[in-house]
């Protein structure tokens, strides 16, 4: 996985490159499991998706860093937090380099992160999933009334009306 797979804080494998079974087993490090958070550290500072498709691992690049929540289910959670205008702009202050920007383990690891009791943290990830699915819902009617229109359209400046 690299950071082209994170656009709009989502989860995006379009452009996929993959490593054979013993490459994996082989490496240590960066290794993501499902519903752990991907998050972004160098070019766009702190971008973050949440790792939830068909495969159950993947293997991120140096430019990456895999949060894993201590506790199931406060993965939607974390994600709203840190994908945030708040901690955008944390991300944007705390960031260095002129030509490449880029944020460290460390400056990461330094974060204090609200900790609200777990069935609040819960609730809220219900709400948001609830959320992006009415949204979802919102953006294909957007579309298929763009395509309507695009006909209509069509058939008025061709004469058909």
């Amino acid at each position: 996985m690299s950071t082209k797979n994170v656009v709009d804080d989502r989860l995006d494998l379009s452009t996929s490159v993959f490593i054979t079974a013993e490459k994996f087993k082989s490496l240590s490090r960066g290794k993501a499991k499902r519903n752990d958070l991907i998050i972004t550290l160098r070019g766009t500072l702190g971008a973050c998706c949440i790792f939830d498709c068909e495969y159950e691992t993947a293997f991120i690049n140096a430019q990456m860093m895999i949060i894993r929540p201590k506790v199931e289910g406060t993965h939607n959670y974390l994600h709203a937090l840190l994908t945030s205008k708040q901690a955008k702009d944390r991300f944007a202050r705390i960031g260095y380099g002129a030509a490449v920007p880029q944020l460290s383990a460390s400056q990461l690891s330094e974060l204090t992160i609200p900790d609200p009791p777990l069935d609040l943290q819960l609730e809220f990830a219900r709400r948001a999933v609830a959320v992006e699915k009415l949204k979802a819902v919102h953006r294909a009617s957007l579309y298929e009334l763009d395509a309507l229109f695009a006909v209509l359209q069509y058939r008025a400046f061709s004469g058909e009306l």
